[in-house]
C-alpha cells in the first residue's frame, strides 16, 4: 500500500504543478527563482493530502485494494525478481556515472530553457532564436528548474533523477495493468510481466545487438533496431535521455490503468478525477503523448464497447441514452457524489490553465503534420512488432471469444498508433513515439497468453509453448540490460569533458583537436567566463552550431545569437537573416568592410540586451576590434570575450 501511496501522489504532484504554475503565472506574471521550488512543494504538499484523504474516504478503488503478497515466491520467483531487477543496472550505473550521458542528445537544448526559467525568464524566449517566443512545452523546463533549487544540482542531474523516479512509477502501473487484466502472480513473475509490459517492444532487438557484433559492428544500442528508425531501440532509452518524453510515458500508463479499469466498472470518482489529471500533466509536460490520449483513448473505447456489445448482441443498451443517464444518476448521487462535484470544480480550476496554455503556445513544429500513403514508417512498425504478433493475435482472439471489451481497447490503442505512424509525418519525424506508445500496448495484449502459458501446467505440447513465452519475459529483461550496456560500452560514457559544480556545469575539454568540431567546446573557458560574470539576459555572439551541439547552452547558461535550431527556427525569417551576419562575420575570406557591416547589424538587433561576442585572435589582422566599437573583457586560449556596444553590467548568476 506504501508504494501505491507515493506513486500516485507522485503522478498528482507532477500533475498538478504544471497547471498551478501556469495559472500562478497568468495571476501574478513571471516569477523566477525560488517561486518555482515553493510551486512544486505546495504541489506535493497538496497532492500528498488529498490521496490521504481520498484513502480514508474510500474515494479511490486504486488506493483501497491492498498490495501484492510477497510471500510464497518460491526460488525460481526469487530468481525471476533478481533477474528483473539486474537488468536495469548497467542503465543506472551508466546515466548516474556519466555526465555526458546525462546531458545526452538533446540536453544543450532542453537546459537552456531550463536556466531561462531559474533566471525568471517566463515564459522563456526561443533560445535559438532570441527575441522569439517559446516554441517549445516549457512546464517540462520550469519542473527541472524547480529541482535545481530544491537539490542544489545541475540540470542534466536532474532530468535524470526524475526520469528513474517516472521510470519507478512506470513499471508500478505496468504491473498494476498486468494484475487488472491477468490476476496476480508470484512475485518474480509479477516483475518480469511488469518489463515485458513496458519495455517488450523490439524483442529480438538483443539478437540482432549479438548478430551484428559478430559481424565485427560496432556494440551501440542503435545496433539493436534491424530495419526503421533507429530511435525504436527500446523505450527505455526515453528513460536514459534527457527528454520530457519519460513522463508521457509514465501518464500513458496510468491512463491506461484507469481506463481499463473503468472499463470493468472498477474505476471510483478519484481514480477518474487522476486519470484526467493525468491527461492534463501530458499536456503541459509532453504534448505529443497527452494528444495521443485523448484522440486514442476516446476512439479506442467506443469501438471496444461497440465490438463487444455488437458480439454479446447488446449493442442497443449500449447505445441508449436513458441508460447512460441512468449510470451518471447512480454515480453522482449521495456523498460520492459531492466528492466528485468538489473533484470537478478542482480539476476545472487546474485545466483552465493548461488549456489555455495549450491554445496559446507557439507550436514546437511550425509546418503542420502532413498525412499520406504508409511510408517507411510501416516498416518501422513491422521490424519493432512482429515477434510478438502470434501473442497479440492469440490474446485479441480470445478477448473477442469472451468479449472483454479491455483487451479490445489495448488491441485498437496498439493499430491506432501504428496506423498514424505510418500515415503521419511530423517535423523532426516524431511520429516515431506513436510506435513507442502502440507497442505499449501490444505488449500488454500479448501478456494475456504469455501469463497463462507460463502459469499452466508444462505437459506435452504445452512445453514448447511455455518455453516460448518464458523465453519472451527473459528477452525483454535481456534487452533492457544489453542497452545498459551499450551505453556503458559507448562514446558518451566515456567522454569526461563535463562535470559539475554545485548546480553548474563545467568542462575540461582536452587538447585541440581532441574534441568534435561544431560544438563550441573550444572556447569552453569563455563560457565559463561568461556565466560567472554576466548578466542572465547576456546574447553570446558564435559561429553558428546546430542546436543539438551547442555546449554553449550548459557552460555559460545563457543564448546565443542564432544556431541553427533546425524546424525551432528555420520557419522564421530572422533566422535566415541572423545566420547570413554570423556566417559573414567569422568567415575567414570576408572582407574588412564586409565583416564590419555585419558587427555592426548585429549590434542593431535587441538593442536592449547586452552582448558579448567570442572572437577568435586569428581574425583579429583581419578586423581591429578596438577600431570597430568592441572592449576586450576577457582573455581565452583561442579566442578573446568583447563586449559591444558597451562592456555588460549586473549580476551574474
Amino acid at each position: 500500500m506504501s508504494g501505491r501511496l507515493l506513486n500516485t501522489t507522485l503522478l498528482l504532484t507532477l500533475s498538478a504543478f504544471p497547471a498551478l504554475g501556469l495559472l500562478l503565472t497568468a495571476m501574478l506574471g513571471a516569477f523566477g527563482g525560488r517561486g518555482w521550488e515553493w510551486v512544486l512543494l505546495i504541489s506535493l504538499a497538496g497532492s500528498g493530502g488529498a490521496i490521504l484523504l481520498a484513502r480514508r474516504r474510500g474515494w479511490s478503488a486504486i488506493l483501497d485494494e491492498p498490495a501484492v503478497t510477497w510471500t510464497g515466491a518460491g526460488r525460481l520467483g526469487w530468481l525471476a525478481l533478481a533477474l528483473a531487477a539486474l537488468a536495469f543496472v548497467p542503465t543506472v550505473w551508466a546515466v548516474l556515472g556519466g555526465p555526458r550521458v546525462q546531458i545526452s542528445h538533446h540536453g544543450f537544448f532542453h537546459s537552456a530553457y531550463v536556466y531561462q526559467v531559474v533566471a525568471g525568464h517566463v515564459p522563456p524566449e526561443n533560445v535559438t532564436l532570441p527575441g522569439h517566443p517559446s516554441n517549445t512545452y516549457w512546464p517540462y523546463h520550469a519542473l527541472l528548474a524547480a529541482m535545481i533549487e530544491l537539490l542544489t544540482v545541475p540540470a542534466p542531474l536532474a532530468s535524470a533523477l526524475l526520469n528513474f523516479a517516472v521510470l519507478a512509477g512506470s513499471l508500478a502501473w505496468t504491473a498494476e495493468i498486468a494484475r487488472e487484466l491477468y490476476g496476480p502472480v508470484r512475485a518474480g513473475l509479477g516483475a518480469l510481466r511488469a518489463v515485458f509490459g513496458l519495455f517488450g517492444g523490439n524483442l529480438f532487438g538483443g539478437l540482432y545487438w549479438l548478430l551484428f557484433a559478430a559481424a565485427g559492428g560496432a556494440l551501440a544500442p542503435r545496433t539493436m533496431v534491424i530495419a526503421g528508425d533507429v530511435r525504436l531501440t527500446t523505450l527505455l532509452a526515453k528513460f536514459a535521455n534527457y527528454t520530457g518524453a519519460s513522463l508521457g510515458v509514465y501518464f500513458y500508463v496510468f491512463g491506461l490503468l484507469v481506463v481499463l479499469r473503468a472499463l470493468r466498472g472498477r474505476a471510483r470518482g478519484f481514480d477518474v478525477a487522476l486519470g484526467i489529471m493525468a491527461l492534463l500533466g501530458a499536456f503541459a509536460l509532453h504534448a505529443i503523448t497527452g494528444g495521443f490520449m485523448l484522440a486514442g483513448f476516446a476512439g479506442a473505447v467506443a469501438g471496444a464497447v461497440i465490438i463487444a456489445a455488437a458480439l454479446d448482441r447488446r449493442l442497443g443498451e449500449v447505445l441508449s441514452p436513458r441508460r447512460l443517464t441512468t449510470w451518471l444518476r447512480t454515480k453522482l448521487a449521495g456523498a460520492s457524489g459531492r466528492a466528485i462535484a468538489v473533484g470537478c470544480a478542482a480539476l476545472l480550476v487546474l485545466s483552465l490553465p493548461v488549456l489555455s496554455f495549450m491554445a496559446n503556445a507557439t507550436s514546437e513544429f511550425p509546418e503542420p503534420p502532413r498525412i499520406g500513403w504508409p511510408d517507411a514508417y510501416a516498416w518501422s512498425v513491422v521490424a519493432i512488432s512482429w515477434p510478438l504478433l502470434p501473442f497479440f493475435v492469440a490474446g485479441t482472439a480470445r478477448a473477442l471469444r469472451e468479449r472483454d471489451s479491455r483487451v479490445l481497447f489495448l488491441a485498437l490503442m496498439c493499430l491506432g498508433g501504428y496506423a498514424l505512424a505510418s500515415v503521419v509525418s511530423i517535423s523532426g519525424r516524431n511520429e516515431y513515439k506513436f510506435i513507442y506508445l502502440g507497442t505499449q500496448a501490444l505488449c500488454l495484449v500479448a501478456l494475456g497468453p504469455i501469463t497463462r502459458l507460463v502459469t499452466a501446467p508444462a505437459s506435452g505440447a504445452r512445453r514448447l509453448g511455455r518455453a516460448a513465452a518464458a523465453g519472451a519475459l527473459l528477452l525483454a529483461c535481456w534487452n533492457v540490460a544489453l542497452f545498459g550496456v551499450g551505453v556503458l560500452r559507448g562514446p558518451l560514457f566515456a567522454d569526461r569533458t563535463f562535470s559539475y559544480q554545485g548546480r553548474h556545469v563545467v568542462a575540461s575539454p582536452g587538447k585541440p583537436g581532441s574534441f568534435a568540431p561544431g560544438t563550441g567546446i573550444e572556447y569552453a573557458d569563455l563560457f565559463g567566463w561568461i556565466r560567472a560574470n554576466t548578466p542572465p539576459d547576456t546574447v553570446v555572439v558564435v559561429p553558428l552550431i546546430l542546436r543539438d551541439r551547442s555546449v554553449l547552452y550548459v557552460l555559460s547558461e545563457r543564448v546565443p545569437y542564432v544556431v541553427d535550431g533546425i524546424h525551432y527556427n528555420r520557419g522564421l525569417p530572422d533566422f535566415s537573416v541572423r545566420a547570413g551576419q554570423v556566417e559573414t562575420l567569422y568567415r575567414r575570406a570576408t572582407k574588412p568592410e564586409a565583416r564590419a557591416a555585419a558587427l555592426r547589424a548585429i549590434a542593431a538587433t535587441l538593442p536592449d540586451r547586452p552582448k558579448v561576442l567570442v572572437y577568435p585572435r586569428d581574425l583579429t589582422t583581419q578586423l581591429d576590434p578596438a577600431h570597430n566599437g568592441l572592449t576586450r573583457v576577457h582573455a581565452g586560449k583561442i579566442a578573446d570575450l568583447y563586449a559591444f556596444p558597451a562592456p555588460p553590467a549586473g549580476d551574474a548568476s
